[in-house]
């Protein structure tokens, strides 16, 4: 089965403009559409809240919490959010927008597998 994972990052003055959302819109039309990809999933920190609103606006869904599964800032275990889209949700369209706070403390928006700020990337998994 195809699988992608999308992961993404933005610098402060970038944030709150819509560039991730869209991105992140476009990597997945091009999973689809190209590529037929049959699931993408993105991880994100479990407070960062602006990542997790990236990934809702795009359509993605949550599917659960991985626990203690990367260190937080501070070193110590932190969870991470699984979100994830199937065909069955993107025909759906995603959900409408939600004005989201912009969290406090947090000097970038990112996804990945560590939960921290990674560039925007799409590839398979291993």
């Amino acid at each position: 089965m195809r699988s992608f994972e999308i992961s993404y990052w933005l610098r402060t003055s970038a944030t709150r403009q819509g560039y991730a959302t869209e991105a992140v819109r476009l990597l997945v039309d091009v999973a689809y559409d190209q590529l037929q990809a049959r699931r993408i999933a993105l991880t994100c920190d479990q407070h960062n809240i602006a990542s997790r609103r990236v990934a809702e606006h795009a359509g993605f869904v949550l599917e659960g919490t991985l626990r203690s599964s990367v260190l937080g800032s501070d070193g110590r275990p932190a969870d991470s959010l699984v979100l994830s889209l199937v065909p069955g949700d993107r025909e759906r369209g995603p959900p409408r927008a939600a004005t989201a706070a912009k969290p406090s403390g947090q000097d970038c928006v990112g996804a990945g597998p560590i939960g921290g700020c990674l560039p925007i990337v799409a590839c398979p998994p291993r």
